[in-house]
């Protein structure tokens, strides 16, 4: 193998290397966008849940209150 052989070799092989670099970093980029969408989404979740949560308290404080009139009505 001659000197310009090897070079040539050397030269597609680091075009090889940075075109699987590129391809890396296309993939790379698609999952983070993937996972900001992902974020977004479970955020909104949190906040629903978080809502569902203070709701589902004050029905709980609500109830506790109307069993607690029924009982000083029915103790009085």
């Amino acid at each position: 193998m001659t000197e310009q052989q090897f070079a040539q070799l050397m030269k597609e092989d680091l075009q090889k290397m940075n075109d699987f670099q590129n391809e890396l970093q296309q993939q790379i980029d698609v999952m983070n966008i993937k996972l900001s969408k992902t974020i977004k989404e479970l955020d909104a979740m949190t906040e629903n849940l978080q809502a569902f949560v203070t709701l589902l308290n004050e029905n709980n404080r609500l109830i506790r209150q109307g069993d607690e009139k029924k009982t000083d009505t029915a103790t009085s």
